[in-house]
C-alpha cells in the first residue's frame, strides 16, 4: 500500500534535482509544518510539473516497471488527466496561479486514490 507521503515524495523527487521554471518560496518555520503547510506546498510545487506536455521518459517507464500494472496505468491516466486540465484552464484564460491550485487539489485526490487502490 502506498502512503500519501510516499506518493508526494515520488512525484516531487525531481524538484530538488535541478532548477525549475519558477521560483520557490521559502519554507515556513518548522512549528507551522504541523498545520499542513508542507504537504500543501508539495502539492502546489508538483502541480506546476503538469503544465508542460506529458511525455513519459525512461525514468518514468523504469518506475512503472517496479510497480503493478494497475498502479502504472492509473498513474499514467492521472498524469494525462492533470495535463489535460491545465490545457483546459489555459484555453479558458485562467490565471496560472488559480489553475495551478486547482491542479494541486486534483493531484491530492489522485494521490489518495493511489494510496487506497486495491492491489
Amino acid at each position: 500500500e502506498i502512503s500519501f507521503g510516499e506518493c508526494l515524495a515520488v512525484h516531487t523527487k525531481n524538484l530538488a534535482d535541478g532548477p525549475t521554471h519558477f521560483r520557490a518560496t521559502p519554507l515556513p518555520p518548522k512549528p507551522h509544518h504541523s498545520t499542513g503547510l508542507l504537504p500543501r506546498r508539495l502539492l502546489i510545487e508538483a502541480a506546476w510539473h503538469h503544465k508542460k506536455p506529458y511525455r513519459p521518459g525512461k525514468t518514468m517507464r523504469d518506475r512503472w516497471a517496479l510497480t503493478t500494472a494497475a498502479a502504472a496505468a492509473r498513474g499514467d491516466a492521472g498524469n494525462r488527466r492533470l495535463h489535460h486540465r491545465w490545457s483546459v484552464f489555459e484555453a479558458h484564460k485562467k490565471r496560472h496561479t488559480v489553475a495551478n491550485t486547482a491542479i494541486a487539489r486534483e493531484l491530492a485526490g489522485w494521490c489518495w486514490s493511489l494510496a487506497v487502490m486495491d492491489d
